[in-house]
């Protein structure tokens, strides 16, 4: 398999290569079905697999698909590394391999960032109290915006987003832009960027779940993939704790440079209810070491439009419109470019850090914790 042939056309499509590599290598799965009117029971799942011994204390985890839009590069880059595995392949003595694939199947296989109810899953890890505490500050940080990212119509097929863009950076700071508008926030159901007012089905499944598949393990090393910040084609390790912190200098000595801070990179920003961070509080006890592979495509100003456009579709365009189609089109190109130059590298920078990472994996801790 070729990179350019692990990209699939659709999530039916994709869940079915997946189920198949997996049962080809004789893998342990399951599949957990998300419940979402409209679809029949198994038609929307989130699909787990793994390879190893239960008491495994090295265990490398893949998962894709949190925000749903990138799910198919996701989908690739587990594709492509499991058909460049032999059929029977096993890990080392001692490891095990996770594979979570599609976390969000709803936004996979419409094409939203979003899942079924709205809400962004990545803003979703959160208690109740931090829940009812950001809804307040959040209302008073992002409400200002609210009717520029959010307009109560279908979109227009010309994009006026950019010079809106220009001018909200002009008159409240484009660093103030960028530190409140994907951080997240909690008021506007119908919003982009929206986390939510309770736990989603995805999220509750993977807090209750995660304990189970991580096993016996100690050492972990968690890569969850992403597009859509940094330069086109570019490549990072995005870490959620703050430079000097024990995890980042570890993920340093581990991955070099390609380990940043997520508010430290260009156009990054730091967001409320991240799966990382939820990870890393569960799991204090292990060594567990979460980054987010993110791969750019284009600016933030036209991924952000897209978002918006995508979003009025959703909800204020009949579902048979053309512009339906065409928003949908435009999230697969903003998320998953078709360029084939892109749409090779990605994949391929991908699952040499697989490979690259099941020797580190096994060599953490070897005196060294």
């Amino acid at each position: 398999m070729t990179p350019l042939d692990a990209y699939s056309p659709d999530y039916k499509t994709a869940r079915v290569r997946f189920r198949s590599l997996i049962a080809e290598r004789g893998w342990d799965a399951e599949a957990i079905p998300i419940d979402v009117p409209g679809y029949a029971p198994d038609d929307l799942t989130i699909d787990v697999a793994r390879v190893g011994s239960p008491n495994a204390e090295r265990l490398l985890v893949l998962t894709s698909g949190l925000h749903g839009a990138e799910g198919l590069f996701g989908s690739a880059v587990q594709l492509a590394w499991l058909a460049s595995l032999p059929r029977h392949w096993e890990p080392p003595a001692g490891f095990a391999v996770l594979l979570i694939h599609a976390l969000n199947p709803h936004g996979v296989a419409e094409v939203h960032r979003a899942n079924e109810d709205n809400v962004d899953l990545n803003r979703n890890f959160l208690s109740e109290d931090e829940f009812a505490r950001l809804r307040e500050t959040t209302a008073r940080d992002y409400g200002p915006f609210d009717g520029y990212l959010n307009p109560a119509c279908s979109p227009s097929r010309i994009d006026w987003f950019p010079p809106l863009f220009l001018w909200m950076a002009l008159r409240y700071g484009f660093g103030t832009l960028q530190r409140i508008l994907p951080a997240g926030q909690y008021e506007f159901s119908k919003g982009i960027f929206h986390g939510g007012s309770a736990l989603a089905q995805s999220t509750k499944i993977v807090m209750n779940e995660m304990p189970r598949w991580v096993g016996a393990a100690r050492f972990v090393i968690h890569f969850d993939y992403h597009t859509g910040l940094g330069k086109f084609g570019d490549f990072k390790l995005l870490a959620s704790d703050p430079a000097g912190s024990k995890q980042v200098n570890l993920a340093r000595r581990l991955f070099g440079d390609l380990v940043v801070p997520d508010h430290e990179t260009e156009g990054g920003y730091h967001n409320f209810g991240d799966m990382g961070e939820w990870l890393s509080r569960r799991f204090a006890d292990l060594n567990y070491l979460y980054l987010c592979a993110e791969f750019g495509t284009y600016g933030s100003t036209r991924v952000i439009g897209t978002l918006r456009r995508d979003n009025q579709a959703r909800h204020w365009t009949p579902p048979e419109s053309p512009l339906r189609a065409m928003t949908r089109a435009e999230m697969l190109e903003v998320f998953v470019p078709s360029s084939h130059g892109w749409r090779w590298a990605v994949v391929q920078k991908s699952v040499r850090l697989i490979q690259s990472s099941l020797t580190l994996c096994a060599e953490w801790g070897n005196g060294d914790e």
